[in-house]
């Protein structure tokens, strides 16, 4: 399992157990060792994610002991296998470029501003610039910053997110061509395989849940919902 903690970045993204639903038997000792761990370092609204299509219903009825309960609608998982690069289509004055370390500051301060972070966020996306198999994206209108998104590959697979924009820029396609940069990307350098996430609408017209849309247009299939146990 990965444990991932932040107190000053109070949402699920940032304090959350991955991975608890594939590791084998979950025994209470471990259990009691995460839970501890967690409370310890995470903020109080931590979750336990879980993935029907890989979990173990013993691992469930666990977690559920320990006083945890489905919330809200869950993560939407997609997947691509890429075949051919999508062809991308610039509205007017729209430029998309591959950041890199002259640009980590302004990836990070896009990031943390469209998702309405802290702003020690900003210095935290910007580092994610230029590391090993991570590829940061900023979509800008003319001289302005507007999108931006990230994607990690390893080998074969590779996961896309960090997709915002900003709010002056939304209803402009940006997030749609900034897919489409990012699967060109991962196909020149030797992936075949893409996932992505967001999170699941209630339906799936549901108001300010593009993001979800988006992926659907780009060409992901919707695998299944990744549901976040927290304390009831």
């Amino acid at each position: 399992m990965g444990l991932l903690a932040s107190r000053g970045l109070p949402i699920t993204e940032f304090n959350r157990v991955m991975n608890a639903s594939s590791t084998g038997t979950l025994t209470q000792t471990v259990l009691a060792e995460v839970c501890q761990w967690m409370d310890k370092h995470a903020h109080a609204d931590w979750a336990f994610q879980v993935a029907p299509s890989a979990g173990e219903t013993s691992n469930v009825t666990a977690i559920e002991q320990l006083g945890f309960r489905p919330t809200g609608t869950g993560w939407a998982k997609f997947v691509t296998h890429l075949s051919q690069a999508p062809a991308i289509d610039l509205p007017a004055a729209v430029t998309i470029r591959l950041a890199d370390s002259s640009l980590s500051k302004i990836f990070g301060t896009t990031v943390q501003a469209g998702f309405g972070l802290p702003p020690e966020g900003a210095d935290w996306f910007a580092s994610l610039v230029g590391r090993p198999g991570w590829h940061c994206f900023i979509a800008s209108v003319g001289d302005e910053p507007a999108a931006a998104a990230a994607m990690f590959i390893r080998g074969t697979t590779a996961w896309t997110g960090v997709c915002l924009t900003l709010s002056a820029y939304r209803k402009r396609g940006l997030q749609a061509q900034l897919i489409a940069a990012r699967l060109k990307t991962a196909l020149e350098h030797g992936a075949s395989l893409v996932t992505s996430e967001t999170g699941q609408p209630p339906t799936e017209q549901e108001p300010g849940h593009s993001s979800y849309r988006n992926q659907k247009r780009g060409g992901f299939e919707h695998l299944y919902i990744r549901q976040n146990f927290k304390r009831t």
